[in-house]
Formats: C-alpha cells, sequence, structure tokens
C-alpha cells in the first residue's frame, strides 16, 4: 500500500522529508500502514493510495525470509506480538508457528485492514493495483498511476521506469489447508490475482 499527500499534521518527519527535498507529493510506502489506514487518512484529509495487493504466499515467503535473517517482526518481537494478539481473537494457536506461517499471518491482517479500509473510500482516492497485473504490464500500469494522480509524464519517462521491472521471487501458486487456515479467505483471490 502507498499513500501520497501534501503534509498536514502528520509527522514532523514527514514534513522535514518533504521540505528537505522540495517536494510537492510525500511518497510513503511502508506495509506497515495498511494498520493505520485510519490515522494516515485523518491526518491527510487529501491523500490518494495506490493500494498495492499481492499473492499472499508469495508475501509469506518474503516475510520468512525476512524474519529468518533477524529484521522483520521488530525490537522484542512488538510487531509480532501485535499480530498475535489479533490471532488470539481468532482462537488461532501461534505457540509453534513458523515464520511462513507468521507471515501469512501478517499477510492476513493487513490485507483485511486494507479491504476493510477500501471499501468504504471513494473510489476516486485510490487506485487498485495488482502486483501480478504491475508485472505483466508495467507501462500501462505506470501511465494508470501517473493519470490517478495527475501528474504530467512522457513516454521516455514511462520507458526509463518500466525498463528494468521484472520477476525477482519465485511464482508460488500452491497452497495448503493450512496457508488456507493462516492466510484466511482471500488467500485464494490472491493467488487468482483476483481481488
Amino acid at each position: 500500500m502507498l499513500f501520497l499527500s501534501i503534509p498536514h499534521v502528520y509527522s514532523v518527519y514527514f514534513f522535514k522529508e518533504q521540505v528537505i527535498n522540495k517536494g510537492a507529493i510525500l511518497l510513503e510506502k511502508l506495509p506497515i500502514n495498511n494498520f493505520r489506514l485510519k490515522f494516515i487518512n485523518s491526518a491527510f484529509p487529501n491523500a490518494k493510495y495506490i493500494y498495492l495487493h499481492r499473492n499472499g504466499i508469495e508475501v509469506a515467503k518474503s516475510i520468512e525470509k525476512k524474519a529468518d535473517s533477524g529484521s522483520w517482526f521488530g525490537k522484542n518481537s512488538v510487531k509480532w506480538n501485535l499480530i498475535n494478539q489479533l490471532a488470539a481473537q481468532l482462537e488461532i494457536d501461534t505457540t509453534s508457528l513458523s515464520n511462513y506461517e507468521k507471515g501469512l499471518l501478517e499477510w492476513r491482517y493487513s490485507l483485511e485492514y486494507s479491504e476493510t479500509f477500501f471499501k468504504h473510500l471513494s473510489k476516486d482516492k485510490y487506485y487498485s493495483l495488482s502486483y501480478q497485473s504491475f508485472l505483466e504490464n508495467p507501462k500501462i500500469e505506470i501511465e494508470n498511476i501517473f493519470s490517478f494522480l495527475n501528474l504530467e509524464h512522457s513516454e521516455e519517462l514511462t520507458n526509463n521506469l518500466t525498463e528494468g521491472i521484472q520477476r525477482k521471487s519465485k511464482k508460488r501458486q500452491t497452497v495448503t489447508e493450512r496457508d488456507m487456515a493462516l492466510a484466511g479467505p482471500y488467500l485464494q483471490q490472491s493467488i487468482e490475482n483476483t481481488l
């Protein structure tokens, strides 16, 4: 998920980053912001969002890789502890989950928060983009994003931006019953690219 906006009152740090770089647009792309969408929207009432969604299995594999290196769930596992609280509400036993399975849960809750938020947001405030579509048609999707943001662009710029876009990870479509139980009802749609 990405959000773009001219600064309002959200954070001195966002404002400084934008002012230092003399930017008219602030681009923020942290996945954790899926859990902060209501807050972000109230802080940035004119924000436009690019809602990027991706195959849940691939996201969980990516999280597993980062978590295995110790750089994902935060100091003292603060992020995992919060996700674990959400899992307790569904009575999911998390005592012996692998990092891949933890990744599935994080993807599940991230997507559930996003889906709920975007269902209630005006369609002119966000552009929904699947990672798969972006990989298959990068030029079209980049042009669509520029149009959505009312930004001028040239064919040369679009060509330069799309030059190196390619899949860097293995495409994954095999899903187990355990994967489905942890990742929830959106997993199959994410694999079929129908979200």
